[in-house]
């Protein structure tokens, strides 16, 4: 890491600042504390976002913009947060060759060529906001008071407020650095649990639905067809976020959505409970994530898609 700051606080020229489509808290919150730091360093840059984005998230990041095209990047630094895949990124940036690319992330690395990026991935972190956080608390003289609540945010809601198996001593240590500076915590309920659309609970209709448990109720699974949820598509924030109920149900050990996006298209949405790493499947799919939840696209219809799921899972994971 000091060797990434250190080449950042040297660079002259433009940096663009951006992490994965549809950004969590955890992106948002990394990205408003970097955006911090290379204000400190009078670096010039830009922030790139794309897909869904969080009400919330526009008042903390005005300056923020949707990603669009970069005419040359031959002298431009790409500066990608909270995910070390390039293909999760902006879509308009990934063909662009700039100078150089860096990753900061927290997730199970993904072997790709990036011809030859800079990469800073601990695995071990629970989110990306911790990874910062101890970096503000060796080096306080870029430590800005008014960030604490984001990267407390950033932390919270990746480690589902502290109880998924990446919540570690250090998460904790970090988180309660952090809320020295907090003067208001309610902002993590009004970010995470006051932020929803009626689409939301109007889509729980067809979510609960079509549940189903199968191999002896440690699979729930249910599917989401374009029909069911076309009115309401625009407007659902995080709709796989629902899956943690299903992972209440005492013999479920893996809850899946499976959400038709076209006639031969899904996107496949998984949760697990500690002891059924779901991340080696979600990579070999082509998609992501972390440990104990992520997702993946999948090229056939809604009725195959969910037979080839229970298939694979069954045989990986619940053997």
């Amino acid at each position: 890491m000091e060797n990434i700051f250190k080449l950042l606080s040297q660079w002259n020229d433009e940096i663009i600042l951006t992490t994965h489509a549809n950004p969590d808290w955890d992106a948002i919150a990394s990205l408003k504390c970097m955006s911090s730091i290379l204000k400190r360093y009078d670096a010039s840059h830009q922030i790139f976002w794309d897909g869904k984005i969080p009400a919330k998230a526009t008042e903390i990041l005005p300056e923020a913009q949707l990603a669009r095209q970069v005419e040359d990047g031959a002298n431009m630094l790409l500066l990608i947060l909270d995910t070390d895949d390039i293909k999760r990124i902006p879509k308009v940036l990934i063909n662009i060759q700039f100078s150089k690319t860096i990753f900061i992330d927290h997730h199970n690395p993904v072997q790709q060529n990036t011809n030859g990026a800079i990469r800073y991935i601990n695995s071990q972190a629970s989110s990306t906001s911790e990874i910062l956080t101890e970096y503000l608390f060796n080096h306080p003289e870029y430590y800005e008071p008014a960030n604490a609540i984001w990267l407390y945010l950033g932390m919270y809601s990746d480690t589902g407020g502290f109880r998924f198996s990446k919540t570690r001593a250090k998460t904790l240590e970090m988180a309660s650095w952090l809320m020295h500076s907090i003067s208001d915590i309610s902002l993590v309920d009004t970010c995470l649990y006051q932020d929803k659309e009626p689409a939301d609970i109007l889509f729980l209709k067809g979510f609960y639905g079509n549940v189903h448990f199968f191999f002896d109720n440690r699979l729930a699974s249910t599917v989401i067809s374009l029909a069911e949820i076309q009115e309401l598509a625009d407007s659902l924030n995080s709709p796989s976020d629902n899956l943690d109920s299903l992972l209440q149900v005492r013999e479920v050990k893996i809850a899946m959505m499976i959400r038709e996006l076209s006639e031969n298209s899904c996107k496949v949405y998984l949760r697990s409970k500690p002891g059924f790493e779901i991340i080696p499947l979600l990579h070999a799919l082509g998609g992501g994530g972390h440990p104990h939840a992520g997702g993946a696209t999948l090229q056939m219809s809604l009725h195959e898609a969910e037979e080839f799921m229970k298939e694979k899972i069954r045989s990986t994971l619940l053997q």
